[in-house]
């Protein structure tokens, strides 16, 4: 039966994703994969092609009597865990990471557009702990078994908001100015640090809401679209694999706090609605 798999997978599902598969078992038993890449697709990693191979090793199954599908699945699939991948001629390890260049182009494109300031949607509400980095930003990258994460660390120098009908900015200049000057700060004896702590949490809280539909992003996902990342089509390698982008403010001066995303369930800060009047 083991070979009859082996077989089939070979005969039935040896091209698939724009990918060529070739499958074997070695002399100590250990489930080989062989693949090559046929078409220049955007992203690979180790978990993807697992997904692909347990795929068709899942569609292979169906053309073998009922009785024996869940012995002969069981089986299988514990040879996957152990299984050896070999992608263009080299055995890959859990850290193998393929970008193509249509990726790395969707990716710089994305870098360069946050020269433009990022404006959060959220309204004023369940606001959190502040964090403590002095970048005007800062990208980290990292992928695990279904998503991609581009975390965007920026500062508040560039950041806007909405409130009401009406688009804001913050900077350190006008921070200093309500802190220093505002009949409200005076009389609550508010500090500079706590009023830059009310637009941290603010921004840092619209990231973990997951309200960023900002330009940057949207433009990001379609050109995620045109190189052929689609997470939504169940014949597709990606299906069901995420590429997330998240927006972190990270600073307006220096505030010192001991964990960067340490965030509180909830808060009420008035201050800020202060702070726009004020301006108004």
């Amino acid at each position: 039966m083991e070979s009859g798999v082996i077989k089939a997978l070979n005969t039935l599902y040896n091209q698939e994703y724009g990918l060529n598969f070739n499958y074997s078992f070695d002399d100590n038993g250990t489930f080989v994969v062989n693949i090559t890449l046929l078409d220049d697709l955007p992203f690979i990693t180790k978990n993807v092609l697992k997904s692909g191979i347990y795929t068709n090793l899942k569609e292979s199954l169906k053309y073998f009597p009922k009785n024996v599908y869940k012995n002969v699945n069981e089986y299988l699939n514990s040879k996957l865990v152990g299984s050896k991948i070999i992608f263009n001629g080299e055995e890959i390890d859990y850290n193998f990471k393929y970008e193509s260049e249509n990726l790395i182009s969707c990716i710089t494109s994305f870098e360069e557009s946050l020269v433009e300031p990022i404006v959060s949607n959220t309204n004023v509400y369940e606001l959190s702990s502040p964090t403590a980095h002095d970048y005007t930003y800062d990208i980290q990258k990292s992928s695990d078994s279904e998503n991609y994460y581009i975390n965007v660390l920026m500062s508040p120098e560039r950041m806007t908001f909405i409130y009401g009908i009406k688009q804001y900015y913050v900077d350190e200049k006008r921070i200093r100015d309500f802190c220093d000057n505002s009949e409200y700060a005076k009389e609550e004896d508010v500090t500079y640090e706590e009023c830059t702590s009310w637009f941290v949490q603010y921004f840092n809280n619209s990231a973990l809401q997951g309200e960023q539909e900002t330009t940057q992003s949207n433009q990001f996902y379609n050109c995620l679209d045109s190189i052929g990342i689609d997470s939504n089509n169940p014949n597709s390698l990606y299906y069901g694999y995420y590429f997330q982008v998240w927006f972190y403010i990270t600073s307006i001066g220096n505030i010192e706090v001991n964990h960067p995303y340490e965030f509180r369930t909830s808060g009420t800060y008035p201050g800020m609605v202060q702070f726009i009047e004020y301006f108004n």
